[in-house]
């Protein structure tokens, strides 16, 4: 990759950013991408036994498409993904690193009130901005990981 005038080198697993008054702009679906390699890790190197799922509770869609999903049981809010292992279950909110140009590095009003249910109820709720905070996460619940999984960003 050729880097041009204003280009910074990609870090933290992103594709490439490009500079704005010194700060990186996030690329079109980085936090998709994130999500991706998180899932990837935890197929990887997770216990099969824990789960990980998805909820495709996001992107634009057609405003009956929309009102179709949201009879349909679509919670604005709800996290990107759902962790359950034995004895927790974890909802994950994935978030880019802070510092980028998007409004996709901070939480909206609707996650931070699912996010307030949720911990209500007694389970967990993390706001994931990288594969090490996930493992991290893996390892506070005791989610053996199998191999030897080094993360280099």
């Amino acid at each position: 990759m050729k880097l041009g005038k204003g280009d910074v080198k990609p870090r933290g697993g992103l594709a490439e950013h490009s500079t704005i008054l010194g700060r990186r702009r996030a690329p079109r679906h980085a936090e998709d991408d994130l999500q991706t390699s998180l899932v990837e890790f935890h197929r990887r190197f997770a216990d099969p036994r824990a789960l990980l799922f998805a909820v495709p509770n996001g992107g634009r869609r057609a405003r009956a498409e929309a009102a179709r999903l949201l009879d349909a049981g679509v919670l604005p809010g709800a996290s990107d993904l759902i962790l359950v292992t034995h004895g927790a279950v974890a909802f994950v909110e994935v978030k880019l690193p802070q510092g980028l140009l998007t409004e996709r590095t901070y939480q909206s009003r609707e996650q931070k009130q699912f996010q307030a249910a949720v911990e209500a109820f007694g389970h967990r709720y993390a706001v994931v901005r990288s594969v090490t905070e996930y493992a991290d996460l893996l390892r506070m619940l005791q989610v053996p990981l199998t191999g030897n999984p080094i993360i280099v960003f």
